[in-house]
Protein backbone atom coordinates (compact mmCIF):
# COMPACT_ATOMS: atom_id res chain seq x y z
CA UNK A 1 0.00 0.00 0.00
CA UNK A 2 1.22 3.52 -0.84
CA UNK A 3 0.88 6.44 1.55
CA UNK A 4 -0.17 9.90 0.46
CA UNK A 5 2.85 11.85 -0.79
CA UNK A 6 4.32 14.65 1.72
CA UNK A 7 7.36 17.05 0.77
CA UNK A 8 7.99 15.08 -2.58
CA UNK A 9 8.08 11.72 -0.89
CA UNK A 10 5.62 8.90 -1.38
CA UNK A 11 6.27 5.80 1.17
CA UNK A 12 5.13 2.27 0.06
CA UNK A 13 4.90 -0.88 1.93
CA UNK A 14 3.31 -4.18 2.56
CA UNK A 15 1.61 -5.27 5.63
CA UNK A 16 2.79 -9.18 5.81
CA UNK A 17 0.07 -10.37 7.97
CA UNK A 18 2.05 -13.34 8.44
CA UNK A 19 3.10 -14.18 12.10
CA UNK A 20 5.91 -16.80 12.41
CA UNK A 21 8.65 -17.76 14.87
CA UNK A 22 12.08 -15.96 13.09
CA UNK A 23 14.66 -18.23 14.50
CA UNK A 24 18.08 -16.57 13.27
CA UNK A 25 16.34 -14.18 16.55
CA UNK A 26 15.14 -16.69 18.83
CA UNK A 27 17.26 -19.52 20.76
CA UNK A 28 18.29 -19.86 24.01
CA UNK A 29 20.45 -18.02 26.37
CA UNK A 30 22.64 -19.53 28.96
CA UNK A 31 22.61 -23.04 28.87
CA UNK A 32 21.10 -24.30 25.81
CA UNK A 33 18.95 -26.96 26.95
CA UNK A 34 16.38 -28.76 24.90
CA UNK A 35 14.95 -28.70 21.22
CA UNK A 36 12.02 -26.03 21.16
CA UNK A 37 8.83 -26.28 18.79
CA UNK A 38 6.77 -23.38 19.24
CA UNK A 39 2.98 -22.80 17.01
CA UNK A 40 0.03 -21.47 17.84
CA UNK A 41 -2.12 -23.16 20.60
CA UNK A 42 -4.41 -26.10 18.67
CA UNK A 43 -6.60 -29.10 20.60
CA UNK A 44 -9.80 -30.73 20.00
CA UNK A 45 -11.40 -30.94 23.29
CA UNK A 46 -14.85 -32.90 23.49
CA UNK A 47 -15.44 -32.83 19.68
CA UNK A 48 -14.64 -28.57 20.37
CA UNK A 49 -11.29 -27.63 17.93
CA UNK A 50 -9.96 -24.80 20.02
CA UNK A 51 -7.34 -22.61 18.27
CA UNK A 52 -4.97 -20.46 20.11
CA UNK A 53 -4.31 -16.77 18.30
CA UNK A 54 -1.05 -15.89 16.88
CA UNK A 55 -0.39 -12.79 18.64
CA UNK A 56 2.01 -10.73 17.00
CA UNK A 57 4.69 -10.57 20.53
CA UNK A 58 7.74 -11.53 21.61
CA UNK A 59 8.52 -13.44 24.83
CA UNK A 60 11.44 -14.38 27.11
CA UNK A 61 10.87 -17.47 29.32
CA UNK A 62 13.31 -16.13 32.45
CA UNK A 63 14.52 -18.96 34.77
CA UNK A 64 15.72 -17.88 38.24
CA UNK A 65 17.18 -20.15 40.90
CA UNK A 66 13.84 -19.97 43.10
CA UNK A 67 10.49 -20.35 42.84
CA UNK A 68 9.18 -17.01 40.87
CA UNK A 69 5.31 -17.52 39.69
CA UNK A 70 2.89 -20.37 39.57
CA UNK A 71 0.92 -21.84 36.56
CA UNK A 72 -2.39 -20.70 35.92
CA UNK A 73 -5.20 -23.31 36.92
CA UNK A 74 -7.80 -23.70 34.16
CA UNK A 75 -10.77 -24.90 35.06
CA UNK A 76 -12.10 -26.27 31.58
CA UNK A 77 -9.23 -28.51 31.26
CA UNK A 78 -8.55 -29.24 34.66
CA UNK A 79 -4.73 -27.83 34.85
CA UNK A 80 -3.39 -27.50 38.47
CA UNK A 81 -1.65 -24.86 39.66
CA UNK A 82 2.35 -25.75 39.55
CA UNK A 83 4.85 -23.35 41.32
CA UNK A 84 7.66 -22.90 38.48
CA UNK A 85 10.98 -21.17 38.60
CA UNK A 86 10.32 -19.22 35.51
CA UNK A 87 8.30 -16.40 34.28
CA UNK A 88 7.04 -15.40 30.86
CA UNK A 89 7.41 -11.88 29.66
CA UNK A 90 5.90 -10.60 26.66
CA UNK A 91 8.25 -8.17 25.39
CA UNK A 92 5.87 -6.40 23.07
CA UNK A 93 3.65 -5.50 25.56
CA UNK A 94 5.84 -5.43 28.47
CA UNK A 95 4.34 -7.59 30.88
CA UNK A 96 4.57 -11.08 32.30
CA UNK A 97 1.34 -13.29 31.10
CA UNK A 98 -0.14 -16.12 32.11
CA UNK A 99 0.68 -19.78 31.24
CA UNK A 100 -0.53 -23.74 31.84
CA UNK A 101 2.19 -25.48 32.56
CA UNK A 102 2.02 -29.08 31.31
CA UNK A 103 4.31 -30.96 33.61
CA UNK A 104 4.10 -34.45 31.68
CA UNK A 105 7.55 -35.63 33.49
CA UNK A 106 6.08 -34.69 36.97
CA UNK A 107 9.21 -33.34 38.52
CA UNK A 108 7.92 -29.30 38.49
CA UNK A 109 11.24 -28.36 36.38
CA UNK A 110 11.28 -28.08 32.58
CA UNK A 111 11.73 -31.23 31.41
CA UNK A 112 11.79 -32.93 27.88
CA UNK A 113 8.00 -33.80 26.55
CA UNK A 114 6.75 -30.81 28.80
CA UNK A 115 4.61 -28.29 26.98
CA UNK A 116 3.66 -24.73 27.95
CA UNK A 117 0.79 -22.95 26.69
CA UNK A 118 0.68 -19.21 26.83
CA UNK A 119 -2.74 -17.72 28.17
CA UNK A 120 -3.03 -13.81 27.74
CA UNK A 121 -5.27 -11.76 26.52
CA UNK A 122 -6.25 -11.38 22.68
CA UNK A 123 -8.56 -8.74 20.28
CA UNK A 124 -11.08 -9.39 21.64
CA UNK A 125 -9.95 -8.48 25.06
CA UNK A 126 -10.64 -12.02 26.62
CA UNK A 127 -8.21 -14.25 28.03
CA UNK A 128 -7.22 -17.24 25.40
CA UNK A 129 -4.76 -19.34 24.53
CA UNK A 130 -2.21 -17.79 22.03
CA UNK A 131 1.12 -20.07 21.67
CA UNK A 132 2.22 -23.55 22.37
CA UNK A 133 5.82 -23.98 23.06
CA UNK A 134 6.75 -28.05 23.33
CA UNK A 135 10.27 -29.36 24.23
CA UNK A 136 12.09 -32.28 23.09
CA UNK A 137 15.65 -33.98 23.77
CA UNK A 138 18.17 -33.34 22.14
CA UNK A 139 20.03 -36.11 19.45
CA UNK A 140 22.81 -36.37 21.41
CA UNK A 141 20.73 -36.25 25.24
CA UNK A 142 19.11 -39.27 26.67
CA UNK A 143 15.29 -38.47 26.51
CA UNK A 144 15.48 -38.32 30.21
CA UNK A 145 18.17 -35.45 30.37
CA UNK A 146 17.30 -32.51 32.75
CA UNK A 147 18.67 -29.28 32.84
CA UNK A 148 18.96 -27.20 35.90
CA UNK A 149 17.74 -23.74 34.25
CA UNK A 150 18.85 -21.06 36.88
CA UNK A 151 19.24 -17.07 37.05
CA UNK A 152 20.67 -16.00 33.72
CA UNK A 153 19.51 -18.50 31.66
CA UNK A 154 16.52 -17.65 29.46
CA UNK A 155 14.82 -18.49 26.14
CA UNK A 156 14.06 -15.93 23.76
CA UNK A 157 11.18 -16.17 21.13
CA UNK A 158 10.27 -13.28 18.21
CA UNK A 159 8.35 -13.05 15.87
CA UNK A 160 7.51 -11.57 12.38
CA UNK A 161 4.89 -8.63 12.96
CA UNK A 162 2.59 -6.88 10.98
CA UNK A 163 2.01 -2.99 11.62
CA UNK A 164 -0.70 -2.23 14.28
CA UNK A 165 -2.09 0.59 15.53
CA UNK A 166 0.62 2.48 17.99
CA UNK A 167 3.59 1.44 15.57
CA UNK A 168 5.57 4.33 14.03
CA UNK A 169 8.38 4.30 11.42
CA UNK A 170 10.92 7.14 11.13
CA UNK A 171 13.16 7.45 8.82
CA UNK A 172 15.69 10.80 7.25
CA UNK A 173 15.66 10.90 3.47
CA UNK A 174 18.78 12.01 2.11
CA UNK A 175 18.75 15.56 -0.16
CA UNK A 176 18.95 15.20 -3.56
CA UNK A 177 22.45 15.38 -4.84
CA UNK A 178 24.37 15.38 -8.28
CA UNK A 179 26.81 11.99 -8.46
CA UNK A 180 29.59 13.61 -10.50
CA UNK A 181 30.70 10.06 -11.49
CA UNK A 182 27.88 8.87 -12.50
CA UNK A 183 26.99 11.98 -14.15
CA UNK A 184 30.32 11.90 -16.19
CA UNK A 185 29.52 8.77 -16.99
CA UNK A 186 26.07 9.01 -18.33
CA UNK A 187 27.40 12.60 -20.34
CA UNK A 188 26.94 10.17 -23.80
CA UNK A 189 23.46 9.27 -23.22
CA UNK A 190 22.88 13.41 -24.41
CA UNK A 191 20.84 13.08 -27.32
CA UNK A 192 18.28 15.28 -29.55
CA UNK A 193 14.86 14.48 -29.78
CA UNK A 194 13.42 14.27 -32.72
CA UNK A 195 16.47 14.13 -34.70
CA UNK A 196 16.38 15.08 -38.01
CA UNK A 197 13.40 17.31 -37.08
CA UNK A 198 10.75 17.13 -39.85
CA UNK A 199 7.65 19.44 -40.69
CA UNK A 200 5.22 16.44 -39.68
CA UNK A 201 6.94 15.80 -36.40
CA UNK A 202 4.73 14.18 -33.74
CA UNK A 203 5.78 16.24 -30.97
CA UNK A 204 4.16 19.52 -32.42
CA UNK A 205 0.83 19.94 -30.85
CA UNK A 206 -2.06 20.03 -33.27
CA UNK A 207 -3.29 23.44 -34.32
CA UNK A 208 -5.78 25.45 -32.23
CA UNK A 209 -9.49 25.14 -32.76
CA UNK A 210 -10.10 27.38 -36.37
CA UNK A 211 -7.06 27.92 -37.21
CA UNK A 212 -6.16 25.32 -40.96
CA UNK A 213 -3.18 26.48 -41.99
CA UNK A 214 0.41 26.91 -40.54
CA UNK A 215 2.15 24.55 -37.79
CA UNK A 216 2.09 24.05 -33.99
CA UNK A 217 4.75 24.80 -32.09
CA UNK A 218 7.84 23.44 -33.49
CA UNK A 219 10.45 22.12 -30.74
CA UNK A 220 14.07 20.04 -30.32
CA UNK A 221 14.45 18.54 -26.90
CA UNK A 222 18.00 17.64 -25.48
CA UNK A 223 17.25 15.13 -22.83
CA UNK A 224 20.07 13.44 -20.49
CA UNK A 225 21.73 16.71 -19.65
CA UNK A 226 23.84 16.98 -16.68
CA UNK A 227 22.49 19.55 -14.35
CA UNK A 228 23.54 23.32 -15.08
CA UNK A 229 24.34 22.57 -18.47
CA UNK A 230 25.01 24.87 -21.45
CA UNK A 231 24.18 24.46 -24.80
CA UNK A 232 25.45 26.13 -27.71
CA UNK A 233 24.22 25.54 -31.22
CA UNK A 234 26.25 26.56 -34.51
CA UNK A 235 25.86 26.05 -38.29
CA UNK A 236 27.57 24.33 -40.85
CA UNK A 237 29.97 27.00 -41.09
CA UNK A 238 30.68 27.76 -37.79
CA UNK A 239 28.58 30.87 -37.06
CA UNK A 240 27.23 31.26 -33.83
CA UNK A 241 22.75 30.33 -33.57
CA UNK A 242 22.19 30.03 -30.08
CA UNK A 243 22.76 29.12 -26.18
CA UNK A 244 20.53 26.82 -24.66
CA UNK A 245 20.77 26.42 -20.49
CA UNK A 246 19.82 23.94 -18.20
CA UNK A 247 18.63 25.52 -15.21
CA UNK A 248 20.16 23.12 -12.60
CA UNK A 249 17.45 21.16 -11.79
CA UNK A 250 18.68 17.76 -11.13
CA UNK A 251 15.39 16.16 -11.34
CA UNK A 252 15.13 17.30 -15.07
CA UNK A 253 17.64 16.91 -17.69
CA UNK A 254 15.78 18.31 -20.65
CA UNK A 255 15.76 21.77 -22.44
CA UNK A 256 14.08 22.72 -25.42
CA UNK A 257 15.21 24.71 -28.45
CA UNK A 258 12.02 26.54 -30.24
CA UNK A 259 13.92 26.49 -33.80
CA UNK A 260 14.72 29.99 -33.23
CA UNK A 261 18.28 32.19 -33.13
CA UNK A 262 19.30 34.52 -30.72
CA UNK A 263 17.55 37.05 -32.72
CA UNK A 264 14.53 35.23 -32.57
CA UNK A 265 14.17 34.44 -35.85
CA UNK A 266 13.16 31.03 -37.29
CA UNK A 267 16.45 29.03 -38.45
CA UNK A 268 16.70 27.65 -42.44
CA UNK A 269 16.71 23.67 -43.04
CA UNK A 270 20.08 22.52 -42.71
CA UNK A 271 22.38 20.42 -40.75
CA UNK A 272 23.65 22.47 -37.34
CA UNK A 273 26.40 21.34 -34.63
CA UNK A 274 25.96 21.26 -31.36
CA UNK A 275 28.51 21.71 -27.98
CA UNK A 276 27.28 20.66 -24.42
CA UNK A 277 29.53 21.76 -21.56
CA UNK A 278 29.21 21.13 -18.29
CA UNK A 279 31.21 20.34 -14.70
CA UNK A 280 31.60 17.10 -15.50
CA UNK A 281 32.53 17.28 -18.99
CA UNK A 282 31.94 17.96 -22.77
CA UNK A 283 29.63 16.62 -25.30
CA UNK A 284 29.18 17.35 -29.31
CA UNK A 285 27.03 16.46 -31.88
CA UNK A 286 24.63 17.29 -34.85
CA UNK A 287 21.01 17.92 -35.81
CA UNK A 288 19.19 18.19 -38.64
CA UNK A 289 16.08 20.55 -39.45
CA UNK A 290 14.62 19.29 -42.93
CA UNK A 291 11.34 19.71 -45.17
Amino acid sequence: KDAEVFDGVTVGFENNWNVTLIDSSSGWVGKNAYIYNFFPFYTNFNGTIIAGYRKPADYEIRFSDKIVDTSYADPTFETLPIPVNFRIYNLTDSIYIKFIFGDNVGNGKLSPTDEIFFYEKQPNGKLGFTWDLFFVAKANQKPDTVYNLTTGDKLVLKVTKPFRKGDVYEFTPDKPKVSEQIAQDQLPRVRVVPNPYVTASSLEPPLPPGITSGRGTRRMDFIHLPAGAKITIFTARGDHVVTLNQDGNIENGTVSWNLKTKENLDVAYGVYFYVVESSVGKKTGKLAIIK
